[in-house]
C-alpha cells in the first residue's frame, strides 16, 4: 500500500510539474448537413507569428524539398481557411 501511494505521488509530482497547453477539436454541422472541422492550438507561452491563409477551390500548390528541388504537386478539390504557424512556408503557388 505505501509503494502504490508513494508511486502515486511520484508520478502525480512529474505530470504537473509543467503546465499543459491542450489543443480543442471542434466540429459545427449545418442544417443541410454541411460538416466544419476546426482546431484550437493553445501554445501562448510564445509569439507564433500567425497569418490567416485562404486556400480557394481547384487552386494548384506546389511542394517544395528541403533541398530546394520540387515536390509534388496537387490541385485543391475543396477551399479551406485556416491560420499558420511560425510563418513557414513548406509550399508555394504552382
Amino acid at each position: 500500500m505505501i509503494r502504490t501511494t508513494l508511486a502515486g505521488l511520484a508520478f502525480l509530482s512529474i505530470v504537473f510539474q509543467y503546465p499543459a497547453y491542450p489543443c480543442t477539436g471542434i466540429r459545427l454541422i449545418a442544417k443541410d448537413g454541411a460538416v466544419i472541422f476546426a482546431r484550437t492550438m493553445e501554445w501562448g507561452t510564445f509569439d507564433l507569428q500567425s497569418r490567416v491563409v485562404v486556400v480557394p477551390r481547384n487552386f494548384t500548390l506546389q511542394d517544395k524539398m528541403p533541398d530546394g528541388n520540387k515536390g509534388m504537386g496537387w490541385r485543391t478539390k475543396y477551399g479551406a481557411v485556416g491560420i499558420d504557424a511560425l510563418t513557414r512556408t513548406c509550399w508555394s503557388t504552382a
